[in-house]
């Protein structure tokens, strides 16, 4: 938070500190609600995917040069492994069309189905962009809260879990507004579905 601060709308760090083995982090408010919750999502599904589309733009122009933070997918299914193997993933939580399955076959199936992670489509990513993690006051995003995914990686990552959210809780006119102020160009469809499924496992 303390990199992104300046070059993104997040919290202040007001705090932190270590004690006894726990960390405490205190943050200052930002003001709003989470855009899960604001009525602009049900009211104007249109302008809501664009505003969520435009933040995203913004959070993916960061340069990523200095980017001490690596989210890729090396990174990211070594994390699903561990946790799979500590019994850590809630399946659950799982999306109804994968609660026949076991976290072990969706870690396999990730793992065999990898897709190629481009250059051109390694950028800044927030890591679990959705709705629910956008602040909003007036229409307008006041800061982008839970950071813990963060670090260079793939577009798409945060891509397909905005459209995911926007499909299930806005409906297909925000979903095709959001791919439209991003950029249908910059979009691989194909690897959308790749990043849902290894979302089940965090």
């Amino acid at each position: 938070m303390q990199w992104i601060s300046g070059r993104l709308p997040v919290p202040h760090i007001l705090h932190y500190e270590k004690q006894g083995g726990e960390e405490f982090l205190l943050l200052s408010e930002i003001k709003g609600k989470d855009a899960k919750n604001a009525s602009l999502m049900k009211e104007h599904p249109v302008k809501f995917g664009q505003i969520m589309a435009e933040t995203l733009l913004s959070v993916h122009q960061l340069n990523i040069l200095d980017c001490l933070f690596d989210a890729s997918l090396d990174k990211k299914l070594a994390k699903a492994k561990m946790r799979v193997e500590m019994g850590l993933v809630d399946s659950d939580d799982f999306d109804p069309e994968r609660r026949h399955q076991t976290a072990i076959e969706l870690l396999r199936e990730a793992e065999c189905n990898r897709p190629d992670e481009s250059l051109d489509d390694r950028v800044f990513t927030h890591g679990d962009y959705t709705p629910a993690n956008n602040m909003l006051h007036e229409n307008k995003v006041t800061g982008i809260i839970d950071w813990g995914r963060a670090g260079a990686a793939d577009r798409h990552q945060d891509i397909a879990l905005m459209l995911r959210s926007l499909r299930r809780h806005a409906g297909l006119a925000a979903a095709n507004s959001f791919i439209d102020t991003y950029g249908r160009h910059k979009i691989d469809f194909s690897k959308l579905d790749y990043y849902i499924l290894l979302d089940e496992l965090f």
